[in-house]
């Protein structure tokens, strides 16, 4: 079981209301509502669960399970891309 968490600064309300819009597209499920602040994501095998703090302006991203043959860096790699593509990020 994979547990690898990822912490992202300066994510605005606006580049989390477009990554959501971009997970939906992709068939992310649990996406939620723009005011989720925190929930799970499921897609292909993958989980991960997410927490946002809107007032430190951070998006934490904890993957929770994937399969053997996805490493969790084309993971991380493929949420850090929707982000960028969503607004500029302070890593």
């Amino acid at each position: 079981m994979a547990r690898n968490a990822i912490t992202y600064h300066g994510v605005t309300q606006a580049i989390i209301d477009c990554l959501k819009v971009k997970l939906q597209d992709g068939g992310v499920n649990g996406v939620g509502t723009s005011s989720d602040t925190e929930g799970e994501l499921t897609s292909h095998g993958i989980t991960a669960d997410y927490l946002y703090d809107p007032i430190n302006q951070m998006l934490t991203i904890t993957i929770t399970h994937k399969p053997f043959f996805v490493s969790c860096g084309e993971i991380v790699g493929k949420i850090h891309d929707a982000l960028t593509a969503c607004g500029d990020l302070n890593p």
